[in-house]
Order: C-alpha cells, then sequence, then structure tokens
C-alpha cells in the first residue's frame, strides 16, 4: 500500500509540473498568434512596458562652495547697509577678511577698502545686481592668487562700471579699485 501512495504522489506531482509547463506553452502560444493576426490587421504589436526613469543622486554638497557663496551673501548685505550705515564698515571688514581662502590680505589694506566703499557708497543706492557683483568682485580679489591678469581687469572693469553707473564719484572708483590692485598683489 506505501509503494501505491508513492508512486501516486510522484505522479501528481509529475502531472502537476508537465500541467504547468502546458499552461505556459499554451498562453505563449495564444499571444503569439494574437500578434500575427494583428501584424496581418495593421495594428501594431504591444510594446513593452518602459521602464521607470532613473532618478540622477545629487552630488553631495560643497563645504568650500557653500562658504563662497555664504560669504558673498553677507558682502552683498554689508554694502546694502553700508550705503546708509557707516557703522557696518566692522562687518564687512571681517567678511572681507573671511573670503580669503589663501593668503590673507594685510589689516590696513582691507581697512582702506572697507573706509573708501564706506565713503564711495555713502549715500548711493546700489540696485540689487550691483551689489551681488560689487560683493562677488570682493570675494575675488580677497583670492587674488587664482586669477589670471585678464581675469584681474575683468574685475577692476567690472568694479568701474558698477560703481560709476550707481553715481560714485569717478575720484572714488579710482581710489576703490587702487585699493582692490593692492589687495590682490598682497594675495599673490
Amino acid at each position: 500500500m506505501k509503494a501505491f501512495v508513492c508512486s501516486m504522489l510522484v505522479l501528481s506531482l509529475f502531472v502537476a509540473s508537465t500541467w504547468g509547463q502546458a499552461e505556459t506553452i499554451v498562453r505563449e502560444r495564444a499571444k503569439k498568434l494574437v500578434n500575427q493576426n494583428n501584424a496581418r490587421q495593421g495594428v501594431p504589436p504591444p510594446m513593452p512596458p518602459a521602464p521607470a526613469p532613473v532618478q540622477p543622486i545629487a552630488p553631495p554638497p560643497n563645504p568650500a562652495l557653500n562658504a563662497t557663496l555664504q560669504n558673498i551673501a553677507e558682502l552683498q548685505n554689508n554694502l546694502s547697509v553700508l550705503e546708509t550705515n557707516a557703522a557696518v564698515k566692522t562687518q564687512l571688514v571681517a567678511n572681507l577678511n573671511a573670503a580669503a581662502q589663501g593668503t590673507k590680505p594685510s589689516a590696513g589694506s582691507v581697512s582702506k577698502l572697507a573706509d573708501d566703499l564706506t565713503t564711495g557708497l555713502s549715500g548711493k543706492k546700489l540696485s540689487q545686481d550691483q551689489r551681488h557683483k560689487l560683493a562677488q568682485f570682493c570675494h575675488a580679489i580677497a583670492n587674488g592668487s587664482h586669477l589670471q591678469p585678464a581675469q584681474e581687469q575683468a574685475v577692476f572693469d567690472g568694479v568701474t562700471k558698477s560703481l560709476e553707473s550707481a553715481g560714485v564719484a569717478p575720484g572714488d572708483v579710482a581710489k576703490i579699485v587702487a585699493d582692490m590692485k593692492v589687495i590682490v598683489g598682497e594675495t599673490k
């Protein structure tokens, strides 16, 4: 009796596995026939589902870049307040010193630039764009060792243009640019 039960069990497993394979074969054959009929009637074959789009992985934040952007934002804020409040000069000096990532300029030259900026911008109204560019230029000159001669000239020209368009007196513009040239020289 045990032999009969074992043989029936083996036979049923064989039939079940064969039935599963037969079912798969029948299903695939039916799909093939449907696709052939559709092709004869001019219906395009079904497209496989498109894979889900891959989300780009955000690069890790760059601490040096974040520090640079933060410094430029602080310089820009100092410049906007400096137009009406000369007491911000000490913050401007601190932010100009913080901008230098390599060789630091002397405290005297940074203080002189802050003094000349205070004098030149007093009572003037720079646009948001002018303040942003001037803050970028101040950050750049504090890192003069990274600038090529053509880039230095572009910074000086940009400062001149921004200050002149804001109504800063030509003599004050010349002093500010001269101060920036000294700082660039010190950071080389």
